[in-house]
C-alpha cells in the first residue's frame, strides 16, 4: 500500500463522485457514520437507484464462505455497469479462512484481490485491523485504503461548518462551538442536529447563528453527571461548565455532581497507582472492575492529568463542597469555579 492509495472520507466522495471506482475498497475505522456515509456515496454514484436492488448486496464475514463471497463478486450487473458488494465483519471472515482446513482458501482470496472482477466494487469493512498477521498486510497492501476515522475534538467544529455548507448554507464559529458543548462529538448526533437547524431557519436565512443554536439544540438537550466527568476528563473547559449549568437549571443537586466526581477522581487515582506494576489495559480493568470501553476512556482521561493534578482535584472539590453548604455564594459559581481550578487551575 502506497500512502497515495489512502483516502479518506472527502477524497473518497470526490473520486466516485468523478466515476473514478476502486474494484476493491478496505473501509477502516472507528467511526461508524463516516462508514455509512461512505458506503451511501459508493452506492449513489455507481448504481441506478431504480436498479440497485439487482446490484447491491450486504454480505456478513461470520455468516458467508469463500465461494458464496466469490460466486456474488462475479456476478454480471443488471442494466448497469457495475455491482456493489459490501462486507461486514470482515475480520471474521479473515479468520475462517486464515484457519481453513481448505488451505488453499486464503490463497483463492488474495488472488481474487489481485484480479478483482471490474464490474464489482467490493467494500470490505474493517473495524479493529491486526496488522500482525499477514492476510491483512496483503489486502491492505491489495486495495484501496480509506481511513475513516472519527475527527480530533478540535476538529469537529470545522466538520459542522463543512457539513452545513455542503447544504447551502453557512454557520459561525461559535455556534458551531456551541453545538459541539450541547450535543458532543458524535457525528452522527451532530448531523442530526444540523438537520433540524437547517429546517429551522428555513429557507430566507442564510447564516445559522449561536441563538439559532440554543432555540434548536439548547432547549432540548439534558446532560448527566458521566457527559461531566468525560468534558473533565478530556479538559474541556467550556463544555464542562456549560453541561453544570444546565445540570442545575433542571435541579440537579450539587452534593450529587459532588459525590460522583470525587468518584471519578477516585477511580483516576486508583488507574494511577495500578499502572505503576501495570499496563494491560485488560488487567487494569478487571482490577478495576470495569468494561474494556470505560477502561479505554479512563485512560485517556489520565494521560490529560498530572499526579499533583489529580490530588488538586480532590482538594477543589472539598472546598466546593463546603461553600455550597456554609456560604451564600450561588451554586452555579462554585461549581464553575471548582471546574475552572480543576481543568485550567495550575498545578500547587
Amino acid at each position: 500500500m502506497t500512502e497515495k492509495e489512502k483516502l479518506d472520507f472527502d477524497k473518497l466522495r470526490l473520486a466516485v463522485k468523478n466515476k473514478k471506482f476502486s474494484p476493491v475498497y478496505i473501509f477502516y475505522g472507528n467511526e461508524e457514520f463516516l462508514i455509512e456515509e461512505s458506503i451511501k456515496a459508493i452506492l449513489e454514484n455507481a448504481l441506478d437507484s431504480g436498479l440497485r436492488d439487482f446490484n447491491f448486496d450486504v454480505v456478513y464475514g461470520n455468516e458467508i464462505d469463500l465461494q458464496g463471497l466469490l460466486s456474488l463478486l462475479f456476478l454480471l450487473p443488471v442494466m448497469s455497469p457495475k455491482r456493489v458488494v459490501v462486507m461486514r465483519n470482515a475480520e471474521k471472515f479473515f479468520s475462517k479462512i486464515s484457519r481453513s482446513k481448505k488451505a488453499k482458501d486464503e490463497e483463492a482470496f488474495i488472488n481474487y484481490l489481485k484480479k478483482p472482477n471490474p464490474d464489482t466494487i467490493f467494500v470490505i469493512v474493517l473495524n479493529e485491523p491486526d496488522f500482525e498477521k499477514e492476510i491483512y498486510k496483503k489486502v491492505f497492501d491489495l486495495g484501496t485504503v480509506v481511513d475513516l476515522k472519527a475527527p480530533y475534538d478540535w476538529q469537529i467544529p470545522s466538520w459542522i461548518a463543512k457539513r452545513v455548507k455542503e447544504r447551502g448554507k453557512d454557520i459561525t464559529g461559535d455556534a458551531c462551538k456551541l453545538l459541539q458543548a450541547y450535543v458532543g462529538n458524535s457525528l452522527r448526533d451532530l448531523e442530526n442536529e444540523i438537520t433540524k437547524l437547517l429546517i429551522f431557519v428555513g429557507d430566507d436565512k442564510k447564516v445559522i447563528d449561536v441563538e439559532d443554536v440554543k432555540q434548536v439544540v439548547g432547549l432540548s438537550r439534558s446532560f448527566t453527571v458521566f457527559d461531566l466527568q468525560k468534558a473533565i476528563g478530556e479538559r474541556n473547559l467550556q463544555l464542562a461548565i456549560t453541561i453544570v449549568e444546565r445540570m442545575l437549571q433542571v435541579g440537579e443537586f450539587p452534593p450529587v455532581i459532588l459525590t460522583m466526581l470525587t468518584r471519578y477522581f477516585t477511580m483516576l487515582w486508583k488507574l494511577y497507582e495500578l499502572k505503576k506494576v501495570e499496563s494491560d489495559p485488560k488487567k487494569l480493568a478487571n482490577s478495576l472492575q470495569i468494561s474494556q470501553y470505560h477502561i479505554k476512556e479512563y485512560l485517556y482521561h489520565l494521560s490529560k492529568f498530572k499526579e499533583a493534578e489529580i490530588k488538586n482535584a480532590f482538594k477543589y472539590l472539598i472546598e466546593a463542597d463546603e461553600l455550597i453548604k456554609t456560604s451564600p455564594v450561588d451554586e452555579k459559581v462554585v461549581l464553575s469555579q471548582m471546574i475552572y481550578k480543576i481543568i485550567a487551575g495550575s498545578v500547587q
